[in-house]
């Protein structure tokens, strides 16, 4: 396909298209990446791209709804599993620092460090797959009285959210400390499984959490060492 072919693009098209994002994400960075970054890369025209799949941040967060659509998957299998509750919700989150760990530019990008705007869309994304997995557990869970969120219940899971990003860039973690720390310092604060967590802990955490953010980083991880 030529950079001067604007007609309707072909679903192999738009995979190669993807693949481009993520060639121009990898090479410039996700703050820095453009349009026409990804249709020069892509062989089309800029117009091409607009046309089937809109501007620059429309583009993306097709890009990373299109990266994460397996990991719903993976996750829904998880949360209809057979063992008690408390092991598939930590399951869940392990496997979803497995799954950012196995997207190189976003552990890349997560490490490097992102703009305000750039977390913004991955978050929208990765909210898109909590709403149909974590989330949809925990409220099925909270409806049938066996379990009480001890906070408004998307906050919680953002704040989850934003454990997996940091512990995705903390490699060498092996699953086996991943599931540690999630055991110890994650599940707590949901209150899910052992004990209620120590007075204060969950103002800690956020202190942590708000600490980090301030500076422009990674979002902000429970049990750093």
């Amino acid at each position: 396909m030529t950079a001067n072919d604007d007609t309707r693009l072909a679903g192999s098209e738009v995979d190669d298209i993807f693949r481009c994002v993520e060639q121009a994400i990898n090479d410039v960075g996700f703050d820095a990446v453009t349009l026409d970054d990804i249709a020069r890369r892509a062989g089309v025209s800029r117009t091409t791209i607009y046309r089937k799949l809109g501007g620059r941040d429309a583009l993306l967060a097709a890009f990373i709804h299109n990266s994460f659509r397996r990991s719903t998957s993976e996750l829904r299998g998880i949360a209809a599993g057979p063992g008690p509750f408390a092991e598939r919700v930590e399951a869940m989150i392990v496997q979803a620092v497995v799954i950012v760990r196995e997207h190189p530019w976003l552990q890349r990008q997560l490490q490097l460090g992102m703009s305000a705007h750039s977390l913004d869309l991955i978050r929208a994304g990765c909210n898109r797959v909590s709403e149909a997995t974590l989330i949809d557990m925990l409220e099925r869970a909270a409806a049938g009285g066996a379990w009480r969120s001890p906070a408004p219940l998307r906050e919680l899971v953002e704040w989850v959210s934003a454990q997996v990003f940091y512990h995705a860039v903390r490699e060498p973690e092996d699953i086996g400390e991943i599931h540690r720390i999630v055991r110890t310092y994650i599940m707590p604060v949901l209150r899910i499984g052992g004990p209620a967590p120590e007075a204060g802990m969950a103002e800690k955490v956020d202190l942590i959490y708000r600490q980090v953010m301030a500076l422009g980083n990674v979002p902000g991880g429970a049990g750093g060492r």
